[in-house]
């Protein structure tokens, strides 16, 4: 094997997170057009990078910038991030906080 060419391992690995993608994308696209199951709200370009795929390999394949990319996934993890509920503490951690008199 030559030094230009990529070892098997490394072809795999860049092979991994793409069939990955693909796999997710006719997935989703089944259960939405069969009414199977009820498809979780998130974007492509969540899909595709909780997949595996870099933000910049989602970009080069959804004709979008990087930073476009990036920015929606930041948007998506603040709105993600409002939306859950926030946990009580247990007594504990209220102790340790100063919350609860002793």
């Amino acid at each position: 094997m030559s030094d230009t060419q990529p070892s098997t391992n490394e072809l795999l690995t860049s092979i991994d997170p793409k069939l990955g993608a693909l796999v997710t994308l006719a997935v989703d696209f089944y259960i939405r057009n069969t009414d199977v199951a009820k498809p979780k709200k998130r974007s492509l370009d969540r899909m595709l990078t909780d997949v595996g795929l870099s933000p910049l390999e989602v970009s080069n394949i959804l004709g979008k910038t990087d930073r476009a990319v990036r920015k929606l996934l930041q948007e998506e993890h603040a709105r993600a991030d409002k939306a859950k509920p926030k946990r009580a503490k247990k007594p504990r951690e209220a102790a340790a906080d100063g919350d609860v008199e002793v």
